[in-house]
């Protein structure tokens, strides 16, 4: 599937929603804890995929679970995450620090909390803070990619980011068919 593509979200029932470009295999030039600490931020801070994965989840069985369509989507974009985090946490390891739930901006461990999840009361408000958080990790990635100078993660962080405009553009799509009036 392309980013192009018109979305058929019926269609899509058994159908992987991901991009079909491959992800580089996870590869550093050397171990540094300097990169390590910033793709942490990604991989287990208050924007990363840990946070998105337990945000769509909760979203999953409470906000979403009358609407089969946005299920099925947001189900494969949730699996499409754990990817990434996956091929983050075999890139945090490659730099030289144990991929643990948590951040090391000030070198001192601040550990995941599910408080960096946006519960919500409503498809809504669960549509448009899954939309926010696609932008700011897309924001994110972009960031870290101009700080890492190490063309295998660069390429990694490139690939993610492909993902991460995928995955807007179709909860995008899903808030246009559910929630026309939320971006109006």
């Amino acid at each position: 599937m392309t980013v192009n593509e018109p979305l058929n979200f019926t269609a899509m029932t058994n159908q992987w929603l991901g991009l079909t470009a491959p992800y580089p295999e996870p590869a550093v030039l050397t171990a540094n804890s300097y990169y390590a600490k910033i793709l942490l931020e990604s991989y287990s801070g208050k924007i990363s995929e840990m946070t998105i994965i337990h945000q769509y989840n909760y979203h999953l069985l409470t906000l979403f679970s009358n609407y089969a369509e946005v299920v099925q989507v947001v189900q494969g974009i949730a699996s499409m995450e754990l990817q990434h985090m996956t091929l983050l946490g075999q890139t945090i390891r490659l730099l030289g620090i144990q991929p643990k739930f948590r951040t090391l901006s000030t070198n001192l461990p601040v550990y995941w909390h599910p408080q960096y999840v946006y519960f919500g009361k409503s498809i809504w408000d669960g549509l448009a803070a899954d939309i926010s958080a696609e932008k700011s990790a897309i924001l994110q990635y972009r960031q870290q990619k101009q700080l890492i100078d190490d063309p295998n993660i660069q390429k990694l962080l490139d690939r993610i980011i492909l993902d991460e405009k995928y995955h807007l553009h179709l909860l995008q799509k899903i808030a246009d068919k559910y929630c026309p009036a939320l971006f109006k």
